[in-house]
């Protein structure tokens, strides 16, 4: 949104601005989604696993949900004045 923003709206050339910073958007966009892609399948192939798959899904979601926690903390912690 900065790039887009900062470097392409609001000048008079706009539209060459477009077409040459689009196909680094979407390398970058395709790239981070493939990345995502691939870590979740994998992950879930870990998840599953023969041994104790209870145990490490249980694990992973305690570690996800204090992340979450932690994530929120910060946002509000952040929100408040500091004094």
């Amino acid at each position: 949104m900065s790039v887009a923003s900062g470097w392409i709206v609001g000048h008079d050339d706009a539209g060459r601005r477009l077409i040459e910073s689009l196909p680094i958007f979407l390398m970058f966009g395709f790239a981070s989604n493939f990345t995502y892609a691939w870590l979740g399948a994998s992950l879930r192939h870990w998840l599953r696993g023969p041994d104790d798959s209870a145990l490490r899904l249980q694990w992973f979601n305690r570690l996800m949900a204090a992340a979450l926690l932690a994530t929120v903390v910060w946002l509000v912690h952040s929100s408040v004045p500091q004094l």
